[in-house]
């Protein structure tokens, strides 16, 4: 039998016929791949939703078997307390704070001067300031407990005092148990009132113009 030539493939026709092959090939991983991609994607968002699902449904059912509970709870508190706040109330006084007399001079409210228990005696403190020729002074009330031994202080190289006025008679001896920021030292034959410590010599002339002392008389403390 003899082969015409149109019964022979060529090197070119086989070539082609591969690459179709390999086209189909392809083109048939791909839908194959492609199927399994969203099947995947399925199930995730499926698994995703019945997690959030349980989730929302085990908190819902949570809360509704804690309410009827906290609702109890509730009520038997305001019950107590609408039967045990007027036994605990009955008849009980609420101590008021203890008020205490402060004095400071009129334009200066930083540095008291003294402090005591009774307006009379504050009152009668101030009469013997003016007296001896200070600064106008002013009371004021309040319930903070001052001490000389609680006066604020700071890390500094120099301390000053101004003082007040040196006199021949111990006008203030009465009160020194009441002072503060004021303090007494004798020299000599004179009683001299002070007022201290400032921490730097700006600021004890600063409160010596504050008060409108005639004598800017400042001191290392």
């Amino acid at each position: 039998m003899k082969l015409n030539d149109k019964d022979f493939i060529t090197e070119e026709e086989k070539e082609i016929l591969r690459k179709e092959a390999i086209d189909k090939e392809f083109t048939r991983l791909t839908k194959h791949l492609r199927t399994k991609s969203r099947i995947i994607t399925f199930y995730r968002i499926a698994l995703a939703t019945i997690i959030i699902g349980g989730s929302i449904w085990y908190y819902n059912n949570r809360l509704q078997h804690e309410k009827p509970q906290q609702s109890l709870l509730n009520k038997k508190h305001t019950i107590q307390t609408d039967t045990m706040v007027p036994l605990e109330t009955k008849g009980v006084q609420v101590a008021k704070p203890p008020i205490y007399f402060t004095v400071f001079f009129l334009n200066e409210s930083k540095h008291a001067l003294a402090q005591f228990e009774s307006n009379e005696k504050a009152s009668k403190f101030c009469e013997i300031m003016g007296k001896i020729d200070l600064p106008a002074t002013i009371i004021v009330n309040e319930s903070i407990k001052r001490s000389k031994d609680n006066l604020q202080t700071q890390i500094y190289p120099y301390k000053y005092t101004v003082q007040l006025g040196a006199y021949n008679y111990d006008f203030l001896k009465e009160f020194k148990d009441h002072f503060i920021w004021l303090s007494y030292q004798q020299q000599d034959e004179y009683h001299k009132y002070r007022i201290g410590p400032f921490y730097g010599y700006s600021k004890s002339k600063q409160f010596s113009g504050k008060i409108n002392l005639k004598e800017n008389y400042i001191l290392t403390y």
